[in-house]
């Protein structure tokens, strides 16, 4: 029982510092996960030849089996996640370096410790490093290629038998790869040591199948709390046997040089047009301007016509900073800061209320966003309008007043933003497709849905629509439109 306790330990061990390292993927990017995994490959040898683990029943466990399951679970893990084809080769490339590693350095350090010139503090004694450089290359390989086989698999599933939870297929798949390992390595390193198959036999299936079980239980707790975006990674396209292990080519090295070169002329383009627009929407807001002050105070029909003119010219503006920001967001150069929500929120708001006079709007709640930072943009603003504007030009028909109601949950990482309307509501089949189309029948203004969910995802956020709670199976009585941020309460000053 104590060697059971000692096993668990060692897989809640194994697997914390596997959550812990990925999750500094957003601050120090992957190199602190890869580095764990490259301690991991060093200890898979090392623990393999100091320890066996007896945990009952006659059941025994090599310290590098542990180890090993733990590598195949963060490999696992980087998979989900990621679903990237270049990390797992990055990694696979750094399996090959390390392997090469060992077959150059064990020897040297098993004749160091065997020279009488040397002199172990610890007494290690030299045949800690001899190895088989036979056990060796074959382990290496069937790592590799189980490897290989995991993510080919995964891929092949992912869409296959949608009653059986993704979660639950990929823990199968994890069990799979260790018992193909238990009943391959055995048979294939027989002939370099027969005394292998001999002790590995039933005891190999036996104890990778329980190290199966018990890894995959703690990578559901790591899918729990590191919680990755499941329709992101669904979006990405598939990966392919030959993702896995081609190289580079000059040709597609050469198509992201001209890729990258084509967007920086193709912002610097849109920056001269946004200037030379700006400069012709200044005149005509001038002139507007001076035709205010011309036209008598009695004129009211005309006085109402160049206001509008001049709001025009103000959305004109507004539109050409979305287009500006907006191709930032796709080239990955628009830059996160500390922003207000409240003060974002009432922006949108009076710019509604400004272009929608005949419309009586009222907002409760609204109070509630003041002081509500976030890690985000100014560009949010326009994410508030979007919504906005959509209750409004969404009412029901003969409908006298529009209720936006606003409600706010906060955890310790993010605030949910509600914005609940009273106007006519989206059927529950087409709740997802808002997003995904940016070509509608329907009158739009501003940057459209679809261009919302892009710009929350970029902020690490998300975007979804449900009916309202108290009808929650009648969509007609108004919509509610989530909003979850990043919290970021560190400053209290908005970053200009």
């Amino acid at each position: 029982m104590i060697g059971l306790l000692i096993l668990i330990g060692q897989i809640i061990i194994f697997s914390f510092f596997g959550i812990l390292f990925y999750s500094l993927r957003n601050r120090f990017s992957l190199i602190p996960f890869y580095l764990y995994l490259g301690s991991l490959e060093v200890f898979t040898f090392l623990m393999g030849s100091v320890y066996i683990l007896d945990i009952g029943w006659g059941i025994t466990i090599t310290g590098g089996n542990i180890v090993y399951s733990a590598t195949v679970w963060c490999v696992l893990l980087l998979y989900i996640m990621e679903r990237d084809a270049d990390l797992i080769k990055f990694y696979i490339y750094s399996l090959i370096a390390i392997q090469i590693f060992f077959v150059v350095l064990l020897p040297f350090y098993s004749f160091v410790l065997a020279s009488e010139t040397s002199i172990s503090f610890l007494n290690i004694p030299s045949e800690l490093f001899n190895i088989s450089f036979g056990i060796l290359i074959v382990g290496s390989l069937l790592r590799i290629l189980e490897l290989f086989f995991m993510v080919i698999i995964l891929e092949k599933i992912r869409d296959k038998s949608p009653k059986i939870p993704w979660l639950v297929k990929t823990m199968g798949i994890y069990v799979i790869i260790l018992l193909i390992d238990g009943i391959f390595f055995p048979i294939l390193v027989f002939p370099f040591i027969e005394a292998i198959l001999v002790v590995g036999g039933i005891n190999s299936i036996i104890h990778k199948f329980l190290l199966g079980i018990l890894f995959s239980i703690t990578l559901g707790i790591a899918i729990l709390i590191l919680n990755p975006d499941m329709s992101t990674l669904a979006s990405k396209p598939d990966i392919r046997l030959q993702d896995l292990y081609s190289a580079p080519k000059k040709q597609l090295l050469k198509e992201l040089k001209i890729t990258k070169e084509t967007q920086q002329q193709t912002q610097l383009l849109l920056n001269l047009l946004s200037h030379d627009m700006k400069n012709y929407l200044f005149i005509i807001k001038g002139n507007a301007e001076i035709l205010h002050i011309k036209t008598s105070e009695e004129d009211a029909k005309q006085i109402e016509s160049i206001s509008a003119i001049s709001r025009s010219v103000s959305l004109s503006n507004q539109l050409l900073d979305n287009a500006i920001n907006l191709s930032k967001l796709q080239g990955g150069l628009l830059s996160k800061r500390n922003v207000d929500l409240g003060e974002l929120f009432y922006k949108a708001y009076n710019e509604m209320v400004d272009l929608y006079k005949d419309v009586n709007v009222e907002v409760i709640n609204a109070d509630e966003l003041k002081y509500k930072f976030v890690n985000a943009h100014p560009i949010v603003e326009d994410i508030f309008r979007n919504i906005l504007t959509n209750s409004v030009k969404y009412k029901k028909q003969d409908q006298k007043k529009v209720i936006l109601t606003l409600q706010i949950l906060a955890s310790p990482k993010s605030y949910e933003i509600i914005i609940s309307d009273n106007c006519r509501g989206i059927p529950d089949n087409q709740k997802e497709s808002v997003f995904t189309s940016f070509a509608k029948k329907d009158q739009t203004r501003g940057i459209g849905l679809s261009i919302v969910k892009m710009i929350m995802n970029y902020f690490k956020g998300n975007i979804w629509i449900t009916n309202l709670e108290e009808y929650p199976e009648d969509y007609m009585r108004g919509t509610a439109v989530h909003l979850s941020f990043t919290r970021n309460d560190g400053l209290r000053k908005i970053n200009k």
